[in-house]
């Protein structure tokens, strides 16, 4: 059994959730009746890039601090079609493995913790909750925001 908006198919749903929920998208196609506003849906997009390059810059220090080869090949692909299809030989390396696991999946849980912290506190409850709390769990995600600027500015430093 399936459950849509009165009048869509699954992929009009689709398309308002992920209008809705989408970092990047969600600032511009977002419903007008969504409780999150272009200000806030902002400043999620910037917390984004920022913990993103956080986590980057922190994961390569790390591995020059521990003597790890940045540059050390793990694999090759293509490496034997180049002349033939055109296609550059892609060096696959030990920092680009970690950053697409591990990183990939610290920059999905920071996202998806500040989103619920933001949006979801007011679709869960209902209305039931002190206007006061929602506007806490909105400055709580501006400051963690805030937190993954600096330290992503600091690890650039270092």
């Amino acid at each position: 059994r399936a459950y849509h908006f009165p009048g869509n198919t699954w992929c009009q749903d689709w398309m308002q959730y992920l209008s809705n929920t989408h970092t990047v998208l969600g600032l511009f196609f977002h419903h007008p009746l969504h409780p999150m506003g272009f200000q806030e849906r902002l400043v999620i997009l910037f917390g984004s890039i920022a913990i993103g390059l956080t986590i980057s810059n922190f994961t390569y220090l790390y591995f020059i601090r521990n003597g790890i080869v940045v540059e050390e090949e793990v694999f090759t692909l293509n490496s034997r079609h180049t002349d033939f299809t055109g296609i550059p030989v892609v060096s696959i390396t030990k920092l680009m493995i970690t950053l697409w696991t591990l990183g990939s999946f610290l920059h999905t849980c920071f996202d998806l913790g500040l989103w619920h912290m933001k949006a979801c506190t007011i679709c869960r409850y209902q209305g039931r909750i002190d206007d006061h709390l929602v506007r806490w769990g909105r400055v709580v995600g501006l400051f963690i925001v805030t937190v993954a600027i600096f330290s992503g500015g600091y690890a650039v430093l270092l």
